[in-house]
């Protein structure tokens, strides 16, 4: 979910204050899940809590921006990077997303590549 400003701009994670406008005039939007990667870095030096949920230089931490095709750019992990590079569509797995672990992104499907 995320918040349209009457102004136009679609805001995530949600605002009570549009920062293009400064506009308070913002209703609740349903998003998909589905975009395109931006950037993606892997992390194999993690904080001590990374640590303990198995994370570290033998299993690197994978994050990357995606754009959303609703528009806004976000950051989650992402998973089953091997074939991975920035443009290629992903998806949310939303079996693998919770609060605690945030948006979960992986490959929408073989072939499916949205660089222009």
């Amino acid at each position: 979910m995320g918040t349209r400003c009457s102004c136009g701009e679609l805001h995530l994670p949600p605002r009570a204050l549009c920062p293009s406008c400064h506009g308070t005039d913002l209703a609740w939007e349903e998003t998909g899940g589905d975009g395109r990667l931006v950037a993606i870095t892997r992390m194999a030096m993690v904080s001590p809590s990374m640590a303990r949920q198995g994370f570290g230089s033998e299993n690197p931490l994978c994050v990357g921006v995606v754009a959303l095709t609703a528009g806004p750019r976000v950051v989650g992990q992402v998973v089953e990077i091997d074939h991975l590079t920035p443009g290629t569509a992903v998806s949310v797995d939303w079996s693998r997303s919770c609060p605690e672990a945030g948006l979960v992104f992986m490959a929408s499907g073989a072939g499916s590549d949205l660089t222009e």
